[in-house]
């Protein structure tokens, strides 16, 4: 999809000739996975996937629009006109958490959280909607009642001052009869409201039906990003596996270098509003008098979780990897130390597509290991695919169509592709695991 942005003076999302073309507007989705920007002239070009809809928005620091697309058509090329208008100070955010983080424990309460921020100048009243899978039963609505409830969603009419936030929490179970063993479950939560940063006024939280897992661990969701200006959630979460009551549980989350603390928005605890304390580079919560019970003796209320959320800082580059693991103590015992969660900061397809020029495509990208190609323009010789730091690690002929198994072993990350008897660079492929 191509085209031009612009001032929409008169409103009628149509560029009239006196309009004039905004430049260097970044163009996104509300996930981040797909972005371009606008040149000085105010051409954009971004490459969307087909069978979809896709939320983009269209913004710089004094302009903003938000509008749907479907992809889901014949038609390959697109051509649309983002018409922006100055933004207003209103700003609403909605964000969903679990205590389970991205897994859902099988025929356990599963603990939900949702955090709605008003960052205007005034009070706000909003609609906050959650839509869930139709098999989920058991929904418990902890510390508010609902307004209109089906089998797949439920909604909530919130009321929150300028400057503040406030939490909702409710619990449901993933009953063993309705839900199968890795299976893939979504929640969203959406705000009916228009602001100019429309883009975090939706959150979706994807989980796998488990039945068991390790209770200290650390995980980062989205787990790629193509955009350091993009929020990070970050949720610890722990278990008392000892033999008696921990009185006291501290968790202690160092930052390295590649994290804005300036821009560290604090989620929700699973005990109290605890407020962690900033310390020589770290967040630490204090839980005192938390007395969680042993995992042997109560297995649901053995489990606590925190959670927060991170920009990086200028600093990190595509290619980089983002590493951060927690510390958590229960009462004086050694610390327990969680997994490093990890997050790809990559080079989305959508602002250097390969195969623009040569005209050989390659599809999914990203992928996981299996990818397809279609050699549109007859290139003929030997595909090389190699590694940032330039090592080649796969190679074969190249036809009109064909496929691409890449090797089990690499690892997450971006690699090159090019012709070797010509040195012609093809593009890039992301590969996730």
């Amino acid at each position: 999809m191509s085209g031009l942005t612009f001032l929409d003076e008169n409103n009628d999302k149509i560029k009239q000739t006196n309009e004039p073309l905004i430049p260097n507007c970044r163009i996104f989705d509300d996930q981040n996975l797909y972005a371009a920007e606008s040149d000085e002239d105010g051409h954009y070009i971004i490459y969307l996937p087909l069978q979809s809809t896709v939320n983009l928005h269209a913004s710089n620091d004094k302009h903003g629009v938000s509008e749907s697309f479907n992809t889901n058509s014949q038609d390959t090329f697109i051509t649309h006109h983002f018409g922006l208008n100055y933004k207003d100070e209103t700003d609403l955010a909605v964000y969903l958490s679990s205590h389970t983080a991205n897994k859902a424990k099988q025929g356990f309460v599963s603990p939900y959280q949702i955090d709605v921020y008003n960052y205007s100048d005034v009070d706000e009243t909003i609609e906050i909607k959650l839509e869930h899978p139709e098999k989920l039963k058991n929904l418990v609505f902890s510390n508010f009642s609902t307004q209109v409830q089906t089998n797949t969603s439920f909604t909530i009419n919130s009321s929150i001052p300028a400057h503040s936030s406030k939490q909702y929490y409710f619990n449901a179970v993933f009953d063993v009869d309705s839900f199968e063993l890795g299976e893939k479950v979504q929640l969203r939560v959406g705000i009916q409201h228009y602001d100019w940063k429309s883009s975090n006024n939706t959150d979706t939280l994807n989980q796998k039906v488990v039945a068991a897992f390790d209770p200290n661990i650390k995980v980062a969701n989205p787990e790629r990003i193509v955009n350091i200006q993009k929020e990070i959630a970050y949720t610890i979460w722990f278990q008392n596996e000892g033999n008696d009551t921990a009185l006291n549980v501290t968790v202690v989350d160092t930052f390295g270098t590649l994290f804005n603390l300036s821009k560290i928005v604090v989620g929700g605890t699973s005990h109290g509003n605890i407020r962690p304390q900033v310390e020589n580079n770290s967040l630490i919560w204090s839980f005192r008098n938390i007395k969680l019970p042993p995992k042997s003796t109560d297995s649901i209320n053995s489990i606590g979780f925190v959670s927060f959320r991170s920009q990086l800082t200028s600093s990190a580059k595509i290619g980089d990897t983002v590493y951060n693991k927690a510390a958590i103590f229960f009462d004086y015992q050694k610390p327990i130390i969680t997994n490093k969660a990890g997050v790809l900061i990559s080079k989305n397809v959508s602002l250097q597509p390969i195969g623009l020029e040569t005209g050989i495509q390659f599809y999914p990208n990203p992928s996981k290991g299996q990818v397809f190609y279609k050699n549109t323009n007859a290139v003929q010789g030997v595909m090389g695919i190699y590694d940032l730091n330039g090592k080649q690690i796969h190679q074969q002929d190249i036809h009109e169509s064909g496929e691409i198994e890449l090797p089990e072993k690499l690892s997450a990350g971006i690699y090159a592709l090019r012709i070797l008897d010509k040195g012609l660079f093809i593009g890039k492929l992301i590969l996730l695991k």
